[in-house]
Formats: structure tokens, C-alpha cells, sequence
């Protein structure tokens, strides 16, 4: 990483942080429905990924490969591990030495503190990034569709998508009927769900 850009990540993963920390506090219950209009979790051994239907057609697959079975299945498993391993007050000391370090002195002298705990917290940070899109992925990104839809105008994009859904699946009917491989179109389930 470049040292122009490290303020920048230092200053991204402590905001990070401080709304893992948030979320924690606001949020009952981590564990995923089994049944969301808007995604399909699945795990194997190489990880977990998501089907997520609201993503464009060849593009709908996230893969997250830091996290665990059980933390993937209840993403507050990894929140109360990761408070565990430091506080919030101890992860803001944390980054703040390392910008000190960084930016003053160019060495890492005043990380020494941490050694004991480095490659907790260096595994922790690691799987911080993947843990914050997984929750956008399958608790945000849901509560966004069910209650902000007019704020945000997605009930046009809703539209459109399911438009060019059906464009889409139109054609690829067509196609297979052409070949004899005749398929059913399936229905858009974020639209079906709201009406």
C-alpha cells in the first residue's frame, strides 16, 4: 500500500469500527432469515458466497472468504470476537498509533504494545472489510428496500430492473424454444413481495 493512500484506509477502517461497534448495539438479532427475497447464502469449504437478485445478471455472486461458516450464518458471532479482542477505545488508540507511527516517526515503534495480540487483531482486521459488505448484503440492503424505497427512488429502479428482467428472460425463452430447451420464466421476487 502506498503511503499516500494509508490515512485514507487508516481513516476507512476506524470508521468501520466505530459502525461495527454501532450496529452492535442496535440490532437484536444477527441471525439470516432463511428465506430473503433478496439473496441466497450458501457456504462450502472454500467459504460463503451470496445470489443476490438485486445485482445486475452476470454480476449477482458475492464470494466472502475471510469469514467463518458460523460467523456467515450469524454475523454477530464475529462482531462479539471482534469487541473481545480490543475495545472500541483500544481499536481507536490502535489506528491512531498507527497514524502516529506512519506519519511521524516512519516506524512502527509504538505498535510494540500489541505484539502479544498482533495476529488476532492483524486477522481481525482482515476479516473487517468482508464482515461490513456481508452485513450490508444481507441485513441493510433488505431493511433499504423494505422501508426507504420511495426516498431513495427505488421503486423506478425496482421497474426497470424487472423490465429488463423480463426482456431478458423473453429472449432467453425465445432462444431455448429455438433450441428445445424450453425453460419457465421466473418472477421477480422483490416485486412480488411488495405487492
Amino acid at each position: 500500500m502506498e503511503q499516500s493512500n494509508l490515512l485514507f484506509e487508516v481513516k476507512l477502517t476506524l470508521t468501520n469500527i466505530e459502525l461495527l461497534y454501532v450496529l452492535q448495539h442496535t440490532i437484536d438479532s444477527w441471525k439470516l432469515g432463511k428465506n430473503s427475497p433478496y439473496y441466497t447464502l450458501k457456504t462450502t469449504a472454500m467459504g460463503a458466497y451470496i445470489e443476490d437478485v438485486t445485482l445486475p445478471q452476470r454480476q449477482k455472486t458475492l464470494l466472502f472468504e475471510q469469514l467463518t461458516k458460523a460467523e456467515t450464518k450469524n454475523i454477530g458471532k464475529f462482531i462479539k470476537k471482534f469487541f473481545r479482542v480490543l475495545t472500541l477505545r483500544e481499536w481507536q488508540r490502535l489506528m491512531d498509533h498507527l497514524q502516529e507511527d506512519f506519519f511521524t516517526e516512519d516506524d512502527l515503534s509504538s505498535l510494540i504494545m500489541y505484539q502479544d495480540n498482533f495476529k488476532k487483531i492483524f486477522k481481525y482486521l482482515k476479516k473487517l472489510p468482508e464482515a461490513i459488505f456481508f452485513i450490508y448484503a444481507t441485513k441493510a440492503k433488505e431493511y433499504i428496500f423494505k422501508h426507504y424505497v420511495a426516498e431513495f427512488r427505488l421503486e423506478t429502479f425496482l421497474k426497470e430492473e424487472a423490465t429488463e428482467q423480463s426482456g431478458e428472460e423473453a429472449l432467453e425463452s425465445e432462444l431455448a424454444q429455438e433450441t428445445g430447451e424450453a425453460d419457465t420464466p421466473t418472477e421477480n421476487p422483490r416485486l412480488a413481495s411488495d405487492s
